[in-house]
């Protein structure tokens, strides 16, 4: 039986949903978030002294003038399904993480829609992009290892990938058209392809991206 968690500790970081789970308390509050023990954590931290000059710091900081994006550019989060990288655009991308354990929908997982995923205690749709967009399988040692959760227009989803390369500027004007070489359904969820840091990356559109999942999972 765990100790019971004492205020001013961080026990949600060891025994609670960050940590082992073994608090006895997470059975009733199913969360840390409604444990009090959290809330007077999360009170003591946002009341603390702020350290010396850190005001004045910060208040130069954001007096500064913001760069400016070149004109025609957009931000894109970058990320690699198999040995394809593929790009879309920040706006869409919620969050980033460690891959987690991705629970079957009986009767309805399969090749793209793969289950559901908990993050921050949502349950989302998990869908494999490379089944998706006809990405070769990668070799058992290079399985995925990050999680991207995005924003589409029908809802939102998870998709495993082998890393994230972060944010690049991508230039709208030099966008060139899909080759005939790559798969249809590549294509067929694409905007272009797209250069940066001397990488082709192929950009995905957030409509033909959603829609491809809710037909292939078998949602539409």
């Amino acid at each position: 039986m765990s100790a019971p968690p004492l205020a001013g500790s961080d026990c949600w970081n060891r025994i609670g949903v960050s940590g082992d789970g073994s608090c006895d308390r997470l059975g009733e509050l199913v969360h840390c978030r409604n444990c009090p023990v959290f809330s007077e954590g999360g009170r003591v931290l946002f009341e603390r002294s702020l350290p010396p000059g850190y005001s004045a710091e910060w208040t130069a900081l954001l007096a500064l003038p913001k760069p400016e994006a070149p004109a025609g550019t957009f931000a894109a989060a970058l990320f690699r399904v198999g040995d394809e990288w593929l790009a879309l655009e920040v706006a869409h991308v919620v969050q980033i993480g460690g891959i987690r354990p991705v629970r079957r929908i009986p009767h309805r997982s399969g090749e793209v829609l793969l289950g559901l995923v908990n993050v921050d205690g949502e349950l989302v749709l998990c869908a494999s992009l490379s089944a998706l967009l006809g990405i070769p399988p990668v070799a058992a040692e290079a399985e995925p290892a990050r999680f991207l959760a995005v924003s589409l227009p029908g809802g939102r989803w998870v998709f495993p990938v082998q890393e994230v390369d972060g944010v690049h500027q991508l230039d709208s004007a030099s966008l060139v058209p899909l080759p005939s070489t790559l798969s249809e359904a590549r294509t067929r969820h694409a905007r272009g392809l797209a250069r940066t840091e001397g990488r082709t990356v192929t950009l995905l559109d957030p409509d033909r991206l959603d829609a491809g999942l809710r037909e292939r999972g078998g949602l539409a």
